[in-house]
């Protein structure tokens, strides 16, 4: 992120009592929000409920002094925008740059105002490093996806190497959520696994199934 003003104006208007739920939809969310907050966190929250897409997101909230009101069972934006059901009021919600339009969409349907700050951004990687390099050689036996704009990233830098990924089998596809599955699909890439717990460790476990 470039220009902090438009979170730091968030951040006041969160601590003046402007919001009734802050939602956190990933740990990258709450270290980049929370770094823009200077002395006591807890209160800096203005009494607003606090909702966190899943177990990793929470913890960090709870290393930082705050109570954690909401959490879906499903461990997706979508979810967590279901779970806070109907409702009237403004809901804060740090994100990444560019996300899935769903949750916000959701919100308002719901009756809920959303207001969307961007606290970070998924870049590529540099295609000239050594990782790349093998990458772009296919020596690889498998890829992991954990965003859908992963999945954007490595179409953008790897063109050449999706039709190898529009079939089953090696090399393998394993995805950590529906929505990063559905980016997949969109691109032509055929999903071998998709992880059960939307975590990078439920990620993990859905990859080892296919080497055991």
């Amino acid at each position: 992120v470039t220009d902090w003003s438009p979170v730091d104006a968030a951040a006041e208007s969160l601590r003046v009592g402007n919001y009734d739920w802050v939602a956190f939809t990933s740990a990258n969310g709450v270290e980049n929000f929370l770094s823009r907050i200077e002395g006591d966190v807890p209160s800096a929250f203005g009494g607003a409920h606090i909702a966190a897409v899943g177990s990793a997101t929470e913890v960090l909230l709870l290393a930082a002094g705050l109570q954690v009101s909401l959490r879906p069972k499903t461990f997706t934006a979508q979810a967590l925008a279901d779970a806070l059901g109907p409702g009237s009021g403004h809901v804060l919600l740090p994100r990444a740059e560019k996300v899935p339009p769903g949750m916000v969409a959701r919100l308002k349907e719901n009756g809920w105002q959303a207001d969307e700050v961007a606290v970070y951004r998924t870049v590529p990687a540099d295609i000239d490093s050594p990782e790349a390099e093998t990458v772009a050689e296919g020596l690889f036996d498998a890829v992991t996806f954990t965003s859908a704009s992963t999945v954007e990233g490595f179409v953008g830098m790897f063109p050449d190497l999706i039709p190898a990924l529009s079939s089953s089998g090696a090399p393998f596809v394993a995805c950590i959520g529906p929505v990063t599955a559905a980016a997949c699909a969109d691109a032509g890439i055929e999903v071998d696994v998709e992880a059960t717990e939307h975590t990078t460790d439920g990620l993990l476990r859905a990859l080892a199934t296919l080497f055991t």
